[in-house]
């Protein structure tokens, strides 16, 4: 929690009232691909993340257990994520896919 820059209590105590419980209801964040690490750092920090580490393409069986997973998908702009994905979706609220512009490559 030290890299969210929460400030600590002058009391002594070691928890802001309700960090606990922010950390515990983190919603489920599942990236499909690799991203740049500083992306991938900042999402650990911020959400309960799972990565794909191997970086190869989901199959549409881990898709469709992802959707009824996470509660935020983070696709690739080559994932094909289709109706027949989508019918799966459990809790799902955002699928939020990531593409990153030649042009935006020195902003990262």
């Amino acid at each position: 929690m030290d890299s969210l820059d929460i400030k600590r209590p002058a009391n002594g105590t070691d928890a802001c009232p309700g960090e606990r419980t922010l950390a515990r209801n983190r919603p489920l964040v599942i990236v499909t691909r690799k991203l740049p690490e500083s992306i991938e750092t900042r999402m650990m920090e911020l959400f309960n993340t799972r990565l794909n580490d191997s970086d190869n393409p989901m199959s549409k069986a881990e898709l469709i257990e992802a959707v009824k997973t996470a509660e935020v998908l983070v696709p690739t702009l080559t994932d094909r994520i289709d109706a027949s994905v989508l019918a799966h979706a459990g809790h799902t609220s955002m699928s939020a896919p990531l593409g990153i512009a030649a042009e935006c490559v020195d902003q990262l």
